[in-house]
């Protein structure tokens, strides 16, 4: 149906994928490291904070990046039409 846009499943199962590496990797490895570095605190001092941080993150990403797939899908859609 015109103006629906179904998002595939295997679609999501890859965003997902995604932004866990990204979060899990980049925002939760990488910058907590850069962050000890520079700041000279204790690792085990900002860990908790930043594992919630990327908690409530992973489902923020994902809602806003599901949005702009199927708002990317229907636009793409609209141009081939």
């Amino acid at each position: 149906q015109k103006g629906e846009c179904k998002v595939n499943k295997k679609v999501m199962i890859r965003l997902l994928v995604a932004i866990l590496i990204v979060t899990v990797l980049i925002n939760g490895g990488l910058n907590t490291l850069w962050l000890v570095i520079t700041s000279k605190k204790a690792f085990l001092a900002i860990l908790p904070t930043r594992v919630i941080k990327q908690l409530i993150m992973i489902p923020v990403m994902f809602i806003t990046m599901t949005f702009l797939v199927k708002l990317l899908g229907k636009q793409i859609e609209d141009l081939n039409d």
